[in-house]
């Protein structure tokens, strides 16, 4: 469904992403980590075709980007809707039937079944009528999960899409995904190690370079090879849990390094401090 090869991408002369290599066939659920301004929104960007590497290939569906259409889905991080226009739930929902309608072909009554079907699977059936700038951030982020869902896609990107979401919904949501990856392929952008580690099937771990582990727990060694600092201090700068070399889980969540951490707040690799 999706191939990566030798992907290479700067912005004024400084590398985002560096010699990129992955493959993905259906019924391959990802989670995408990495510190900020790692390169993992741009990554996403280049597989929609919206950025154009400096080198290497990229072929989705075994063509272009800009040629899947209609095939893919992308849920951003922070949706934007201008909050006062009068537009209902169900009819944000029914964008995602657009893409592979024939111009000024009137929404069939599958299309409104596919749309109401996506609502119900993400626990906002009972609001399709009303009007999006009444609904809280959590829940317009569902609705644009469900726009996603209404979409004839087989390739899912979803850019940290539970960041508004409850700890109950953001578990909900990824065992979603994961039903969806039985037959479609999805990649989930998320900061948090802990929970996504629990859903996906394989970790890429992306800080200019990608580690990509066709396993989905989570060792120092990899966040260590990521982050570009020492397991200790990363714990303590982001809120997850992760795996030290004995298999032990760590809660993190406090804002400083600890005895040892040694990078310190300059400890980032190319992506910048985490």
């Amino acid at each position: 469904m999706l191939s990566l090869s030798g992907v290479s991408l700067a912005f004024r002369g400084m590398p985002v992403l560096t010699d990129i290599d992955l493959e993905l066939r259906a019924g391959e659920y990802v989670g995408l980590i990495g510190p900020n301004g790692g390169g993992k929104s741009v990554l996403l960007k280049v597989i929609l075709g919206l950025l154009e590497p400096d080198s290497g290939t990229v072929e989705v569906f075994g063509e272009a980007p800009d040629r899947a259409a209609g095939r893919v889905a992308y849920v951003p991080q922070y949706p934007t809707f201008e909050r006062s226009f009068p537009i209902t739930v169900l009819d944000v929902v029914m964008m995602g039937r657009l893409a592979n309608r024939r111009p000024f072909r009137r929404r069939s009554a599958q299309d409104f079944e596919r749309a109401r079907a996506a609502l119900e699977r993400v626990g906002m059936g009972a609001h399709e009528a009303r009007q999006i700038g009444k609904l809280s951030g959590g829940q317009l982020q569902r609705v644009v999960i469900a726009r996603a869902l209404a979409t004839d896609a087989r390739l899912f990107l979803l850019d940290e899409p539970m960041s508004a979401l409850d700890p109950k919904s953001q578990s909900d949501l990824y065992e979603l995904m994961g039903e969806l990856a039985q037959e479609h392929t999805v990649i989930v952008v998320s900061h948090d190690i802990g929970l996504i580690g629990k859903h996906v099937r394989s970790i890429g771990c992306l800080n200019q370079c990608l580690h990509y582990h066709p396993a989905s727990e989570v060792t120092s060694e990899i966040i260590e090879a990521t982050y570009g600092c020492p397991v200790d201090f990363v714990v303590h700068r982001h809120e997850h849990r992760v795996l030290d070399d004995h298999g032990h889980a760590h809660d993190a969540g406090h804002d400083h390094g600890t005895p040892g951490g040694g990078a310190g707040a300059g400890g980032g690799g190319p992506g910048g401090a985490p």
